[in-house]
């Protein structure tokens, strides 16, 4: 698998490796590379910068934050972010592992490692993909938004996957 950014984002990817952070991409684009589809959307996570620190190297590039208490910015078409622990707590050093529990689905937990060129895949969103079925990463998680019970809807009509079971429950 390979990702190939907008343009306009490597410059911003290459500033960040500078600057020492780990950057992840997340989300949608790898499950899309992997189902062979086209990114239409950049989530990049960023681990082991501060929120100042990771202010200031998105600066040149006319980022601007949105949002009231998560740490992102937009730049370049793409939507940057640092790493939440439980409650929403920002924390830049926290282990990708622990951060990609916050996510929706295991195939939306795959992160693609920008330095190593690595697809990472903690929760058997791979073999999620394969099945085409979509299951919940965390029930404890999911429940914080409303809002996943329609993004399970959305995503499972526009990939043709099945939900799981308990899932499904959930969305009930």
């Amino acid at each position: 698998m390979r990702l190939e950014p907008p343009a306009a984002l490597t410059p911003v990817l290459t500033a960040l490796q500078r600057a020492g952070a780990e950057v992840l991409v997340v989300g949608g684009t790898p499950r899309d590379a992997l189902l062979g589809m086209a990114a239409h959307d950049w989530d990049l996570e960023i681990h082991g910068l501060s929120e100042a620190r990771l202010s200031e190297c998105l600066l040149p590039f006319g980022a601007h934050r949105v949002g009231g208490r998560c740490a992102v910015w937009v730049v370049a078409g793409a939507e940057i972010a640092l790493p939440q622990a439980q409650g929403g707590r920002i924390d830049p050093h926290l282990p990708w592992e622990i951060a990609a529990q916050r996510r929706d689905f295991s195939v939306n937990a795959l992160v693609w490692d920008w330095r190593t060129q690595r697809l990472l895949d903690h929760f058997g969103g791979v073999d999620d993909l394969h099945a085409r079925r979509l299951r919940v990463v965390s029930a404890d998680s999911f429940g914080e938004d409303p809002l996943r019970v329609f993004r399970a809807a959305r995503l499972a009509g526009q990939l043709g996957f099945s939900i799981e079971a308990r899932t499904a429950a959930l969305c009930r």
